[in-house]
């Protein structure tokens, strides 16, 4: 019998209190309009879980791999410096666009971590 999602309460619970420790740290900023639909986006998340392969929108993608995985928050945010920002700038044009420039290609995630030092 496949597993699916919805019987992994451990990821769930695991979002749920990460959501918890994001909103501890806001500042006062959980008062605002976007933050209000964050809480109805986890309301809505702690009432349904992840969607599975059972779902009809949903049936022709398995989500068991990407939502076991524990993404955390960043500890502090990145500082980018012009370079590093340019090169996200081109990156999500090309993706907004669906043209790829080919000095993007050998663009890494670390390539804008190290120009942002």
């Amino acid at each position: 019998m496949e597993k699916t999602l919805s019987q992994d309460t451990d990821s769930k619970a695991w979002y749920l209190s990460n959501f918890d420790f994001f909103e501890s740290k806001l500042n006062g900023n959980a008062t605002q309009a976007f933050h209000q639909k964050r809480r109805a986006a986890i309301s809505k998340f702690a009432e349904l879980g992840f969607p599975t392969t059972r779902n009809e929108e949903w049936k022709y993608t398995n989500l068991a791999a990407l939502a076991s995985r524990k993404f955390k928050l960043a500890s502090e945010p990145i500082k980018l410096n012009a370079k590093a920002l340019e090169e996200y700038r081109r990156a999500r044009a090309a993706a907004e666009s669906g043209v790829i420039d080919p000095g993007l290609l050998d663009l890494k995630i670390n390539d804008l971590t190290a120009a942002a030092k």
